[in-house]
């Protein structure tokens, strides 16, 4: 069994195809097209197990308590600016925790904000009429305490 399962798949299925009514002169154009076919899927399913990776590595960061979840940053998002989040990456740069949030506002235009995953600080905002989607007249957020170390 190899590392990917739908390559398993597919394999034991090849054999099958005359079974499924699918009847050929010869097997052998049918079979070189499905493998030119996985050639061609391939990269995208090694890239699957990469963000596999990228998910495991951001779930030990929240339980080693390097990070806040994701809800925590959210209430920041929406407590300083109004519109809705489109997209959220995590992403980690020169060992900093970063949540990149696209945030489309009123106006309709798509906000690029950059969270430190830790604190919850706003480090970088940038997008057309930036001003016009942040709340204006509210106190300073007061941002949870930062994560430490996991409790006993």
């Amino acid at each position: 069994m190899t590392a990917l399962p739908h390559l398993d798949a597919l394999a034991r299925l090849l054999p099958r195809l005359p079974l499924l009514g699918l009847r050929f002169r010869g097997m052998r154009p049918v079979r070189l097209a499905l493998a030119g076919l996985l050639l061609l899927c391939a990269p995208g399913l090694l890239q699957a197990g990469g963000e596999r990776g990228d998910h495991d590595r951001a779930r030990a960061a929240l339980q080693a308590g390097e990070i806040l979840p994701l809800p925590a940053i959210l209430d920041r998002v929406a407590y300083e600016f109004t519109g809705q989040v489109l997209e959220v990456e995590l992403e980690s740069r020169k060992g900093r925790w970063i949540y990149e949030i696209d945030l489309l506002a009123p106006d309709g235009q798509v906000l690029r904000l950059h969270y430190d995953a830790r604190t919850t600080e706003l480090m970088r905002a940038h997008g057309h009429n930036l001003d016009a989607a942040i709340r204006q007249g509210r106190p300073p957020y007061r941002p949870p305490p930062p994560p430490g170390p996991p409790r006993k």
